[in-house]
């Protein structure tokens, strides 16, 4: 299943931005029959720090990561993070730009 979520966040750094996004699905996930699940990113650093094997070192991305290290763990664990290059991911730029070009 792919579930489509995008929203104005103001202003962030990529990195940022990339974490709020999964925040949002994981959220949305709350909601959904549990299921394991697999999270494809375009940012190696995120899912890497996500799957536990680089350390969060930015102070800003400690609080983003520990919140979605919490909901992981409310979700069951049960979450996987996959990275893809940017090219494979031209749906989520598509919808950056939309968002861009409301605000």
């Amino acid at each position: 299943m792919t579930k489509t979520i995008s929203q104005a966040i103001g202003e962030a750094t990529n990195n940022q931005a990339e974490y709020r996004a999964v925040l949002a699905a994981l959220n949305w996930l709350k909601n959904q029959p549990p299921a394991e699940t697999t999270i494809f990113l375009d940012s190696q650093l995120l899912v890497e720090q996500l799957n536990g094997n680089y350390k969060v070192k930015n102070s800003e991305l400690k609080n983003l990561h520990s919140q979605t290290r919490a909901l992981i763990m409310e979700l069951g664990g049960r979450i996987g993070f996959q990275y893809i290059p940017r090219e494979q991911n031209r749906a989520a730029d598509q919808l950056v730009n939309e968002v861009l070009d409301k605000s």
